[in-house]
This record gives structure tokens, C-alpha cells and sequence, in this order.
């Protein structure tokens, strides 16, 4: 793909009469390079002689769900929900998540960070989201990052605070 950059160090090489050299190849790649499997050729030429060789890149990735994706708590209270990360071509290292809630009178916490889905599949962590007794009624929302290897995937979380009244009817009795 275009966002895969390669690079010899060093560029050029040029080998003692029946002998070699080495050259290091650096294969880069983007935040945005898409998952999968890619072939490469590698080609060397000198004068009229050219040489190739095949490798493959395997790009890994993942992604960060939250489910359900959002929730209610009275002023004072709390809810929660599931954040998963979602393995994508192989991908296996640790991602550690953290929260941005939209108000500062909203705070969350995870039951586990960092989480390591397996190859091809997920791992899970429940995250609990706090209305302070500060908090005032209306709808916030809360960022959950997750980064590991190198890259950071999101997800949103919405929270409607809500509160409450009490009446008591009658107001006295005999």
C-alpha cells in the first residue's frame, strides 16, 4: 500500500570481488496502513545484472468497542459497560486503556488495563463511569482510548446524567 515506506541503509553497497555485503532494510509503516498481508519484492541491480527476492509484510492492528455504547446515572451514582479490543491480523500485543469524559465531574475507571486479546480474537475490561455528586443533569460523552503497539484506536461513550425528586402525598396525616 502507499503507506508503506521502505529504506536501505545503507542505500548503496558494493560487494569486495567474490565477496558481500549487507544492506539493512527498514519496512514502515503508517497509522492508517490497513491490516493484512502485503508481498514485496525486493530488487538489487548492478550494471546489467538484476536480482530479486519476495518477502511479506504482515500488518497487525486492532480496534476498541464499548457495549453498550452508552448509559444513565443519577447525580451521585455510576454505570457500566464493556470495552473489547478486537484483534486484526494477528495482532497480540498489551493495549492499555484510558478515559476522557467530556466533564470533569464525570469519572471513569477500568477493571483491568492493560488487556491482550489473543491472535484473531478479543480481550475485555469493564469500564465503570461515575456522575459525581457535582455532576449536573445532561448528556456527556467519554473517549476510550486504547494504545498498544504502537498505534491508539477509539471509541465513544455517551452518558445521560439524570436526577431525581421526592414527594410525599399526602404532606401529613392524622
Amino acid at each position: 500500500p502507499a503507506t508503506v515506506t521502505c529504506t536501505f541503509t545503507p542505500a548503496s553497497v558494493t560487494p569486495a570481488a567474490n565477496g558481500s555485503v549487507t544492506s539493512s532494510l527498514a519496512v514502515n509503516t503508517t497509522t492508517v496502513t490497513p491490516a493484512g498481508n502485503y508481498a514485496l519484492t525486493v530488487t538489487g541491480t548492478s550494471g546489467s545484472l538484476t536480482h530479486s527476492v519476495a518477502l511479506n509484510l504482515t500488518v497487525t492492528d486492532f480496534n476498541v468497542g464499548v457495549s453498550p455504547a452508552s448509559g444513565t446515572a443519577v447525580v451521585g451514582g455510576s454505570t457500566t459497560s464493556t470495552v473489547t479490543v478486537n484483534s486484526l491480523n494477528g495482532f497480540t500485543s498489551g493495549v492499555t486503556l484510558t478515559c476522557a469524559p467530556s466533564s470533569v465531574n464525570i469519572t471513569c475507571s477500568f477493571s483491568a488495563t492493560p488487556i491482550t486479546p489473543v491472535a484473531n480474537g478479543s480481550a475485555t475490561s469493564t469500564m465503570t463511569v461515575v456522575a459525581t455528586a457535582s455532576a449536573v443533569t445532561g448528556s456527556y460523552t467519554v473517549t476510550v482510548t486504547g494504545t498498544g503497539g504502537g498505534q491508539a484506536r477509539s471509541a465513544v461513550y455517551t452518558l445521560v446524567v439524570n436526577n431525581f425528586s421526592m414527594s410525599v402525598n399526602p404532606v401529613s396525616t392524622t
